[in-house]
């Protein structure tokens, strides 16, 4: 998998534009359901700052964030995002792995479809060998999402003020 679009059997996962600012706010920021884990629901203009300024577009070389569509959706309706964010632990710059669905979409295997999918975009078109997922204790989805996928629980820490597990993957293989 490679360039600005990832497909898997059930997404199309493709770069954000601010013209999914809606979706994007509808079903996740202002979902408190899927907000409760990440500071709480958002405005719209949080949405799109988000968007414009937090979301980087993936591209050989440099991880992003990919918005997620189901394929037979015909209104391509954004309805979570998977992907990498700049973070820093303990001083060094580390590659975040972040996923988010919308609420009606739990338990389907979507999370860990679309986690998949940019795991192994990630070793395919980065040097880089590993990435993090913070994820707060009693987050156990997104915890057992991340060991779906391969990652491993590596340390307690405190990230930008927040209590965290630390996952990590490390290598090439899943």
């Amino acid at each position: 998998m490679s360039g600005d679009v990832l497909q898997t059997d059930r997404l199309i996962l493709r770069p954000f534009t601010l013209a999914d600012a809606e979706d994007y706010h509808r079903n996740i920021m202002a979902d408190a359901e899927v907000m409760r884990f990440l500071l709480g629901v958002k405005s719209l203009d949080e949405t799109r700052a988000l968007l414009k300024n937090r979301f980087r577009m993936p591209s050989t070389g440099k991880p992003g964030v990919w918005a997620g569509i189901l394929k037979d959706d015909p209104d391509e309706e954004v309805v979570g995002h998977v992907g990498f964010l700049e973070q820093e632990l303990e001083g060094q710059p580390v590659e975040e792995m972040s996923y988010r669905l919308a609420s009606r979409l739990w338990g389907t295997g979507i999370a860990t479809e679309a986690a998949s999918a940019a795991r192994d975009w990630f070793f395919a078109n980065t040097e880089l060998e590993v990435f993090v997922g913070f994820i707060l204790p009693e987050n156990t989805p997104s915890i057992a999402t991340a060991k779906r996928i391969g990652m491993s629980y590596w340390k307690d820490a405190n990230v930008k003020g927040f209590d965290v597990q630390t996952f990590r993957h490390l290598g090439k293989q899943p």
